[in-house]
């Protein structure tokens, strides 16, 4: 198997709720190194996490905005 197949494995294996060892005990030693497989599979976000931590991320880089205008005005 080459990366790309593999890449596409380890993104439907978690998207689907498999957990991480899982899946690596699953692809491991299919033509790939393990500390590549591992990358991978460490690289991949999971969904479920970004849509909880959604909200604080934009709550902070609105916060980080208001803090950059107060100091600009504050320069002036």
């Amino acid at each position: 198997m080459n990366k790309k197949e593999i890449n596409y494995k380890v993104k439907n294996l978690i998207s689907s709720g498999v957990p991480r060892s899982e899946v690596f005990s699953q692809l491991s030693g299919q033509g790939l190194k393990d500390g590549q497989l591992a990358y991978l599979i460490a690289s991949y976000a999971d969904p479920i996490l970004c849509h909880i931590h959604d909200r604080k991320v934009s709550f902070a880089i609105a916060l980080m905005f208001i803090q950059a205008a107060v100091a600009f005005l504050g320069s002036r």
